[in-house]
C-alpha cells in the first residue's frame, strides 16, 4: 500500500486473556466504505486489527531481497502485516452489544518479510497456511507481503465522532443503527463536555490573567496586584522587592497565583531546588498574616508569618519564620528557620 492509498479491507484477530492472539480467530471486516472498517458481530472480548490488504492493477515500484510480486488477471495483492507496537495500538474490549472505536491510523511500509518480528511472520502463516514466502511462493499465492509500522495515530473525540457518523449512514436501516445513534450522542456529549473545560480553561486563565492587574493583590495590602507584589513580579522592577517583608509578600502572592518560577528566581542559588511540585487544584490560599520582621545585619533578616489554607475541606495554618539574605543588592529567601504546629 503505497503512500495516499486506502486499502481494499482489514483483517482482525481476537485477543486472549493472556494477551496474545488466538489461532484461527482471523477476523474479515464486515463493511469497508472510504477507508472506514467495520467489523459487526464479533464476539465481546479482546480483538485488533492485524493486517491490511490491497490490490492494484499495476507492479509495485520494486521488490526487495525475500519478497516477491506476481499478477493474476492483470492485478497484484498487496498484504501488510501490522507490527506489535501499532496492534497494541489498536486492540479495542467490546463487551456484548458494544461498540468500540479504534482509531484512524496512517502505517509506513517495508518491503518483504526479511527482519520482520515473529508475530508478522505467525500472522503471515496464518493468513496464508501452507504457502511457502519465497519468491516462488509469491508466484503461487499471488501476493506481495510488506511489513506495517506507526506512522500516525488518531483516536481523539473529534476522530471518533466523525468515524461513528460516516458508520450510521453505511448502517442506517440495520439492527446496529440504535447502537451507533446511541455511540453518536455519547460523543456528542463527549465533545461539548471538552469544548465547555476548555472554555472554562481559557476564562480561568483570564481571570488570573486580570487578578494580576486589576484585582486587590492576594497578599492582603489592601491595593491593587499591579501596584504591589505585581511591581516585584514582573516588569522593569522584577526581584526587586525593597525589604524582606515585601519579599515574603510577594512569594505569598506568587503561590496564590501559581508563579512558581518567580518562587524559584527569589529564592536563594544556594538552597534553591531544582523544581517545585505543582499544587494539589482544590488548594486555596484564604489569607497572609505578617507577625514580625527582625534585621540581624545589613545583609541578614528574619519573617515571621502565618498562612492560611484550605484543602478538601480541611483548614490549613502555616506558621514559620524564614530566613533572607541580600545578595548583590538583591533580597533572596533563604530557609525556613523554625516552623510551629498548625
Amino acid at each position: 500500500m503505497h503512500p495516499g492509498q486506502k486499502p481494499d479491507r482489514v483483517c482482525f484477530v481476537r485477543i486472549d486473556a493472556e494477551g496474545g492472539l488466538t489461532q484461527h480467530q482471523v477476523l474479515r471486516c464486515s463493511l469497508g466504505k472510504d477507508g472506514r472498517f467495520d467489523l459487526l458481530d464479533a464476539k465481546p472480548g479482546a480483538c485488533a486489527a492485524e493486517a491490511a490488504f490491497r490490490t492494484r492493477s499495476a507492479l509495485p515500484f520494486g521488490t526487495a531481497p525475500g519478497a516477491g510480486v506476481s499478477v493474476a488477471i492483470g492485478r497484484t495483492g498487496y498484504t501488510t502485516y501490522f507490527a506489535s507496537e501499532l496492534i497494541d495500538n489498536i486492540k479495542v474490549e467490546v463487551g456484548s452489544g458494544g461498540f468500540a472505536c479504534m482509531g484512524r491510523y496512517r502505517v509506513r511500509q517495508s518491503v518483504g518479510l526479511q527482519g520482520a518480528e515473529s508475530l508478522q511472520l505467525h500472522c503471515a502463516e496464518l493468513f496464508s497456511a501452507g504457502v511457502s514466502k519465497s519468491g516462488a511462493g509469491h508466484l503461487l499465492a499471488g501476493d506481495c507481503h510488506l511489513q506495517g509500522a506507526t506512522l500516525g495515530t488518531e483516536r481523539a473525540a473529534d476522530a471518533r465522532t466523525e468515524f461513528i457518523g460516516k458508520a450510521q449512514g453505511g448502517l442506517a436501516g440495520s439492527e446496529w443503527q440504535q447502537v451507533l445513534e446511541q455511540a453518536f450522542a455519547a460523543c456528542i456529549r463527549a465533545c461539548r463536555r471538552t469544548a465547555a473545560e476548555a472554555q472554562a480553561g481559557r476564562v480561568g486563565m483570564m481571570r488570573r490573567q486580570a487578578a494580576r492587574t486589576d484585582d486587590a493583590c492576594p497578599c492582603g495590602s489592601g491595593n491593587a496586584h499591579a501596584a504591589c507584589c505585581g511591581r516585584w513580579h514582573s516588569g522593569a522592577m522584577h526581584l526587586m522587592a525593597p525589604t524582606p517583608q515585601l519579599l515574603m509578600r510577594s512569594r505569598y502572592s506568587a503561590c496564590v497565583l501559581g508563579l512558581h518560577g518567580y518562587l524559584l528566581d527569589s529564592w536563594h542559588p544556594t538552597t534553591r531546588p531544582a523544581a517545585i511540585d505543582p499544587q494539589p487544584p482544590d488548594l486555596r490560599w484564604l489569607g497572609l498574616e505578617l507577625r514580625a520582621e527582625r534585621l540581624l545585619d545589613a545583609n541578614q533578616a528574619t519573617v515571621e508569618f502565618v498562612a492560611r489554607s484550605k484543602l478538601e475541606g480541611r483548614a490549613h495554618r502555616l506558621h514559620e519564620t524564614s530566613v533572607f539574605e541580600r545578595v548583590d543588592g538583591r533580597w533572596f529567601y533563604v530557609r525556613a528557620l523554625e516552623k510551629a504546629a498548625p
